[in-house]
């Protein structure tokens, strides 16, 4: 049997420290791997066929656009590739009606009402770890295990940060029950992206050395592209464009074509003292569809520290920890912050670009706590 150095060691590993949840794996437990065209998917089905053996892997697919899509079809052949090097079965599931109701209609709502959404969140708890798993379960009654090639680990039934922090998606899983996490494997949760690509070459693995996907993949990775593909959906809805004095000093197409802290890319006059610079996007006036605008990307209307939310949820009760931090973007540094049990947050220090639409989630040292959406921020006197 191949087994990647790589590998050896950390199953070695995992008996010290175990954040991927794979040491409550029973022993005749079937274990169904979300299976995409990426080398992290690809590499979890490899790692739990050794593991567990292959009789007791499974992989899923999940089509969320359009089957006559040429990226799904794409996706699905190398999905069957990597099942197939894997030694194990692998179905498709049409999940394209919930995509639509519980993610891209909403994110479409949230565009329109001038927010910036983050569907990747709502897709991991309504689709992948939620109509997926109830298709799990109706077609095996003993439905157990759900393993992901997520960069995210599970400590006490919460999720939590993975060991390679430059990779870290624990974010995106914010919004997914603790009821569902219990149900969650995450085996990439102690190796580093270069340990994947490596076992991945040690084992043969078809997707090996494939570039990591940066989106829908039905979408072009680009700004133009994703504004393009939203302009299919969305009706203009051209206003002004002002300063924070008030001067008018263009037009836009919709609030939904910018966002919090982005760089306006209009021709401002750059003789006229009041219009020198670089200006950016500080405020939307929802009722008077106005974009507002400011000088510097420093400048104090950016910077915000008490936000609000709505539909706030608290995974434990964790509001009066001295221990808590927030992020309202994957990736970001975190930033130690108080909370009430209704979800308002306070940062210690204010923080840029904070947008409404975004998730706010907290995290008690590095496990999520709760989440919730930000519907405003201000910034205390």
């Amino acid at each position: 049997m191949r087994f990647s150095r790589i590998l050896r060691q950390n199953v070695a590993k995992s008996i010290i420290i175990d954040r991927t949840g794979l040491k409550k794996v029973g022993r005749n437990d079937i274990i169904y791997v979300a299976m995409s065209s990426g080398v992290d998917s690809s590499t979890v089905a490899n790692i739990l066929g050794q593991r567990f053996g292959k009789s007791r892997v499974r992989g899923v697919f999940m089509n969320n656009w359009s089957e006559d899509s040429r990226c799904m079809e794409s996706e699905w052949r190398e999905a069957q590739a990597a099942a197939d090097h894997a030694g194990i079965e692998c179905h498709r599931v049409d999940l394209e009606r919930d995509y639509w109701a519980e993610v891209f209609e909403p994110m479409l709502e949230s565009y329109r009402k001038g927010a910036t959404p983050n569907p990747d969140v709502s897709c991991n708890k309504h689709v992948k770890f939620g109509a997926l798993i109830d298709h799990l379960r109706a077609r095996d009654p003993n439905f157990k295990w759900i393993a992901t090639g997520h960069y995210a680990g599970v400590d006490r039934g919460l999720i939590c940060r993975p060991l390679d922090l430059k990779k870290d998606q624990s974010y995106y899983l914010s919004t997914v029950p603790p009821s569902v996490v219990n149900h969650a494997l995450f085996p990439l949760a102690e190796l580093r992206k270069p340990e994947v690509r490596q076992i991945a070459a040690d084992l043969g693995v078809p997707t090996a050395q494939k570039p990591d996907s940066q989106g829908l993949c039905f979408v072009e990775q680009n700004a133009k592209s994703f504004d393009a593909f939203l302009a299919e959906y969305l009706v203009p809805t051209k206003g002004l464009i002002k300063t924070v004095d008030g001067l008018v000093v263009g037009t836009h197409n919709g609030l939904w074509t910018a966002t919090i802290g982005q760089r306006v890319g209009l021709p401002m006059p750059q003789s006229l003292p009041e219009t020198r610079g670089k200006w950016f996007v500080c405020a939307k006036n929802i009722e008077e569809n106005t974009l507002i605008i400011c000088p510097g990307r420093d400048n104090p209307l950016l910077y915000h520290d008490t936000i609000q939310t709505k539909n706030f949820e608290w995974h434990v009760p964790a509001w009066d920890s001295p221990n808590l931090f927030a992020q309202y973007r994957s990736l970001m540094i975190p930033v130690a912050c108080t909370a009430t049990s209704s979800g308002r947050v306070i940062f210690r220090e204010p923080r840029r670009a904070v947008a409404p639409g975004q998730f706010l989630v907290i995290y008690e040292n590095d496990r999520i706590v709760g989440s919730g959406e930000i519907t405003h921020a201000t910034k205390s006197p």
